[in-house]
């Protein structure tokens, strides 16, 4: 999908409509090659950016560019990533211009993805900038390792064990990897990556609701129009009724407040 594709995403994303808290989110995905690494590197080649894609909260590619290498290409990964010295050739975009493109994109949102450590590190974005949920840390989704430690899990593992889906049976997508990373954020939303807090004022709120709630029960038992009047027994019964009802609202609401 490129710019001219885009375009049409987007509009069919206007007609889709997305709300305010789901606009916030996107899913992020790089495909890189590899170039020769520095001296006393640990791997064989150093990753860089071939192609980057972005995903709405609905999975529709908002953005997806691919990248003229800026080193010397030595492994362009092909069997994996689909990524050809021709491909890029021909279709590649400045690696600048693609990196500003993906900030404006990235810009206030939340990013989801899986192991996003990588593709900052391609796109040359300082990670401690952007707000993320990443499905690669979640305790909820590591494995044991022999020696006693968890691990990460690859994406294609949860996908097909928490979604039912197969992903990366071939060539790897971004977008399809992007897509579900977002549906396992959204599937496990609450659970895991956002675990609903109540605040001080959530409680404040409850609080004075139930204080509401337990005055107008009780008034419920004063004499009504047309019933017995402020000297009677039937009254004052009513009324000494009310407040010790109201002085045990009261505690019950201060035992219920939590400190700030």
């Amino acid at each position: 999908m490129y710019r001219i594709e885009m375009d049409k995403v987007s509009y069919k994303n206007r007609l889709v409509g997305l709300t305010a808290d789901q606009e916030r989110y996107v899913g992020l995905d790089c495909e890189m090659v590899g170039v020769a690494p520095p001296p006393g590197f640990m791997y064989p080649t150093k990753s860089i950016l071939a192609q980057v894609s972005i995903v709405d909260w609905n999975g529709y590619v908002i953005y997806q560019s691919y990248v003229t290498p800026t080193e010397s290409v030595i492994d362009y990964r092909t069997p994996w990533s689909g990524i050809t010295k021709e491909l890029l050739e021909k279709q590649g975009r400045p690696f600048a211009t693609v990196r500003a493109e993906v900030l404006n994109q990235l810009a206030k949102k939340i990013v989801v993805g899986h192991a996003l450590e990588n593709d900052f590190a391609v796109l040359e974005i300082d990670p401690s900038t952007i707000e993320t949920r990443d499905t690669g840390y979640a305790p909820e989704f590591k494995k044991k390792l022999r020696d006693g430690s968890f691990g990460s899990r690859k994406l294609k593992e949860l996908a097909e064990e928490y979604l039912g889906k197969k992903i990366q049976t071939g060539q790897h997508d971004p977008a399809e990897d992007a897509r579900a990373a977002m549906e396992l954020f959204k599937k496990f939303r609450y659970d895991i990556f956002e675990p609903v807090i109540l605040s001080q004022a959530n409680i404040n709120a409850f609080v004075r609701a139930m204080e509401a709630m337990a005055i107008t029960n009780t008034n419920t038992d004063l004499p009504k129009n047309g019933g017995s009047r402020k000297g009677s027994k039937t009254y004052k019964a009513a009324k000494a009724r009310n407040k010790r009802k109201s002085g045990k609202t009261r505690k019950t609401a201060k035992a219920c407040t939590v400190p700030k």
